[in-house]
């Protein structure tokens, strides 16, 4: 079993293949994401003179399993059951996998229950047993709150962060070691070197440009002029809809709107005679930290319902 959320993967296989003849032990269930009892295989890597006349085979009893998929709105319930344990303990191995679109979020459940005819037969485990799942390198589990769950979160967890894409190689680079970022083009923190130090703040300078000061102008617009350059090539990959600008770039209305749209215009490849709307979030300058309270508010949500 392997889970990928967006490009992140999170639970992975450990990747065994014919060409790695000494790492049998990979193939065995306490190398994949599953439950094991008394540590004990399912089934056991062929060697020796049978294993070059046979070739890479696992030995072992007929295993059955039973595979149920229910889709709904938004939603994917798998059900899956193997009856690998049943000769040695009598229990039939169930994994039940729930996923909900709409929260990003996948529930599980693994249990054991007795195989038909073997209820009377089944005897207390004295073995122990283990639900392993295998992260992939860079991934970070931690114990939620509740201390029953566990939050995994990707390799990176960096995405989204548009500012700090590159519009100028050979430019310094920001606090993240972007050269040439989007960020220091038009962010307030580097309002004074981008003005000369005349405006210390971007509120000053667009005031300033809105009462017609030719200097100011110039600077805003090249301000402009590198988010409009900014959004055509993100638009250019990604082919939104739609752009909304938020935080506190937004609050300069139509000072910022009018010039951004017509360069916006200018650059764009026009593959139809719509142009992309651009427009400032609902929001306004809250609407990271509404964005990220919601956040919150869906993840403690859904860890309170496991």
């Amino acid at each position: 079993m392997e889970i990928v959320c967006g490009k992140d993967r999170l639970v992975t296989g450990c990747g065994w293949t014919p060409r790695a003849g000494d790492r049998q032990g990979l193939r065995l269930p306490p190398g994949h994401s599953t439950l094991t009892l008394g540590e004990g295989s399912t089934g056991e890597p062929l060697g020796g003179w049978k294993a070059g006349l046979m070739g890479h085979r696992l030995m072992g009893r007929p295993l059955h399993v039973d595979v149920q998929q229910r889709d709904g709105e938004g939603a994917v319930w798998l059900e899956v059951e193997h009856d690998g344990w049943v000769h040695d303990y009598g229990l039939l191995h169930q994994r039940r996998l729930y996923l909900d679109q709409r929260l990003d979020e996948l529930r599980a459940e693994e249990r054991l229950h007795p195989a038909a005819g073997q209820k009377d037969v089944v005897r207390a485990i004295a073995a122990p047993y283990a639900v392993r799942f295998q992260l992939e390198p860079g991934v970070q589990a931690s114990l939620a709150r509740d201390r029953r769950s566990i939050l995994l979160r990707g390799h990176s967890g960096k995405a989204g962060h548009v500012g700090h894409i590159s519009l100028d190689p050979q430019g310094a680079p920001d606090i993240c070691g972007t050269p040439g970022s989007l960020e220091l083009a038009i962010g307030n923190a580097t309002i004074l070197e981008r003005t000369g130090g005349r405006f210390a703040t971007t509120h000053e300078l667009v005031c300033a440009y809105g009462e017609g000061d030719r200097e100011a102008a110039g600077f805003w617009l090249t301000s402009v002029q590198a988010l409009a350059a900014g959004i055509v090539s993100l638009s250019n990959v990604l082919d939104p809809a739609l752009v909304v600008i938020g935080g506190g770039i937004a609050a300069a209305g139509d000072a910022l709107f009018k010039p951004l749209r017509e360069r916006v215009a200018r650059m764009e490849w026009k593959v139809a005679s719509h142009p992309l709307p651009i427009v400032p979030a609902v929001l306004g300058d809250k609407a990271g930290a509404c964005g990220a309270a919601r956040q919150a508010l869906l993840q403690s949500s859904s860890l309170s319902h496991e």
